[in-house]
């Protein structure tokens, strides 16, 4: 008798920590997926909102900031489509002078997750 209840205990606890990991691995793969999808939508928005007419230096890149945030929304909807409902964006921007240096984006879920990404420029000689 005294082995059925060490068996049944061991079962239990292989189950309580196979359903733990199975549990932690697919909520990490979720956060990834969504934080990727954020990040190649930075890329996209960084791109078009990108002043063409305002580049004077060669060491300078002028963002347009109401079409970077509007182009960055656009992308991240359909990027996740549908299966996560975003309530809230928000964006911290690091300037020097009216040079965008950094852009640090938050959304948050209607289950209140905040997903968080960075953006950085990076030009060679600046570096």
């Amino acid at each position: 008798m005294k082995g059925y209840i060490t068996i049944i205990g061991m079962l239990f606890i292989g189950l309580a920590t196979t359903f733990f990991l199975v549990n932690m691995f697919s909520e990490s793969y979720s956060k990834d997926s969504v934080v990727s999808s954020m990040i190649e939508a930075g890329k996209v928005a960084s791109v078009r909102a990108y002043d063409h007419s305002a580049r004077v230096n060669e060491h300078t890149v002028n963002l347009s900031i109401e079409t970077f945030e509007r182009t960055f929304e656009e992308e991240l909807t359909k990027s996740l489509t549908g299966s996560l409902t975003i309530v809230d964006f928000t964006y911290h921007y690091l300037m020097s002078g009216e040079d965008v240096k950094a852009i640090n984006i938050e959304i948050c879920d209607d289950n209140g997750n905040v997903y968080s990404t960075n953006f950085r420029q990076s030009i060679s000689e600046m570096e």
